[in-house]
């Protein structure tokens, strides 16, 4: 057949996948951020129908007889080609093993759950959301089994968000930030910080906090004219192509920095979105490569910038005239301190660098239990209090605060967390080359962000996913991943501030 008529064809089917992506996330959207729950049943069949017609499209006779040729002549055609092949013939692969009814009803299934998990949520009330969240398993397994897989039945899960990743990798990975992890934060725990950081629970006006964090991100890089913030039970980023990437913020009135720095990390994977080459447009390439190197630059922002010393002693005179009251009596070296305290707390998302891994690894270990059925959604609460208990020492006193807290799974999203952690990994990697290409520090004591954010452009966002991570990574860095860059970066910058 003719080569060039099939590419052809291959773009086609790609733009109008890309344009069923678009249409099903601006619906997405519009339920996270106030769609009506009355709406909720007609917005999850539309979304089951988007999701049903791309997924005829990417099993279809004509997508097959693409790859069928494209395949037969990979040397004849551009990287762009070759790179939307392997990604579709991947999902081909996966896609032609699941029934079509099935991949319809769970779409709809996914999108009710969602609102089901925020009103056990705000109720407390795990069992309300346990039947729902026990089909959404169900569907799981059922499709990695029809798929296949080699080793643990989470291995094709974690590949999906992580590309060759594996169970084998990741208890390597977390028991070796384990085994440096635990021995420090037992150290500091027995240290006390000799700063005033009360301040981290006083009261501070919630449209003062909005006003900031619109410019934080604003001045860190994220283009409003290509994008657009709103509030939501959990932050979240949705690129629907670069000059349209949307994210959300979360205020509390006595948690001021959650929300500063949920901004900072929501708007590290916004400007990712943004700073993609605009010729990859509706080529499937035109978003983040994977989760992991996605969550290194929320976390390049959220921790490596907006974390540091340097950033606040240039900053922070412009978060006291939004707050000149509640930070009258707050040093810049009582600010930093608090931002950087540690301390064992119940929530993910407010948790500190350090024992931010700890909660990931509490999922992560859940998660492997569920694929391998050695837990059921009947005992989750009690098995993940249990694991809260062990790595951080608490006492879970309620379902919000405990099993109930994330998302992630509402969205079947599981082999998703694990990617939270191997992001802030690659982001130390990533940081240490960073900084040995830029006058980092001096920068941001300068308040200037552009040599930073040329850096990451340059090295990782323009590709979108033309490259897979590791490409990114030993092209960035030199090296493969190495999580020796991850535990140098926490201890160095905990020695330090607890002076140990």
């Amino acid at each position: 057949m003719n080569l060039e008529k099939q590419v052809e064809q291959f773009k086609s089917l790609q733009e109008t996948l890309s344009a069923y992506h678009i249409a099903g996330s601006l619906i997405n959207w519009d339920m996270s951020t106030g769609g009506s729950k009355k709406g909720m049943g007609y917005r999850a069949k539309a979304i089951g129908i988007f999701t049903m017609k791309a997924f005829e499209i990417q099993t279809s006779d004509e997508m097959k007889t693409c790859l069928d040729v494209i395949g037969s002549r990979l040397e004849d055609v551009d990287e762009v080609i070759k790179r939307m092949y392997v990604l579709h013939k991947k999902e081909y692969d996966k896609n032609m093993k699941i029934p079509k009814d099935e991949a319809r009803a769970y779409a709809e299934l996914q999108a009710k759950s969602q609102i089901i998990w925020e009103e056990a949520k705000e109720a407390q009330d795990y069992s309300m959301f346990k039947d729902i969240l026990g089909e959404i398993i169900e569907y799981q397994k059922k499709f990695v089994n029809y798929r296949g897989f080699e080793g643990h039945p989470y291995n094709p899960l974690l590949d999906d968000y992580e590309e060759g990743m594996t169970v084998e990798i990741l208890d390597e990975y977390f028991e070796n930030l384990k085994k440096h992890i635990v021995p420090l934060l037992k150290e500091i725990t027995a240290t006390e910080l000799p700063y005033n950081t009360s301040f981290l629970t006083n009261s501070f006006p919630v449209d003062k906090q909005k006003e900031f964090c619109i410019k934080l991100m604003g001045d860190l890089g994220f283009d409003y004219d290509a994008g657009e913030v709103k509030e939501s039970v959990h932050p979240f980023t949705n690129g629907l192509n670069v000059n349209d990437v949307r994210l959300t913020v979360r205020y509390f009135e006595n948690l001021m920095t959650s929300s500063v720095f949920s901004a900072a990390h929501e708007g590290g994977h916004a400007i990712y979105e943004q700073n993609i080459d605009p010729k990859f447009e509706f080529t499937g390439l035109d978003t983040g490569v994977s989760s992991g190197i996605h969550e290194s630059q929320s976390r390049t922002y959220e921790n490596i910038i907006c974390r540091s010393k340097a950033f606040w002693n240039y900053y922070y005179p412009t978060l006291k005239t939004f707050f000149p009251d509640e930070l009258s009596e707050v040093t810049v070296e009582d600010f930093y301190a608090g931002i950087n305290k540690v301390e064992n707390s119940f929530i993910r998302v407010e948790a500190d660098e350090l024992t931010y891994s700890l909660h990931i690894i509490i999922r992560y270990e859940i998660e492997k239990a569920i694929m391998s059925g050695e837990v059921t959604v009947d005992n989750l609460p009690t098995l993940w209090n249990e694991k809260v208990k062990e790595y951080l020492d608490l006492d879970v006193p309620n379902d919000e605060l405990g099993v109930l807290q994330d998302v992630h799974w509402s969205f079947g999203l599981f082999g998703y967390f694990p990617t939270y952690s191997i992001g802030s990994a690659y982001a130390s990697q990533f940081a240490y080359y960073l900084k040995e290409a830029v006058n980092f520090d001096e920068d941001l004591e300068k308040g200037n962000y552009e040599n930073v954010n040329n850096w990451l452009k340059e090295h990782i966002h323009q590709y979108g996913s033309l490259k897979t991570p590791e490409q990114l990574m030993i092209e960035a860095t030199g090296k493969r991943f190495d999580s020796k860059y991850y535990v140098e970066y926490l201890t160095n910058k905990y020695k330090s501030l607890y002076n140990l």
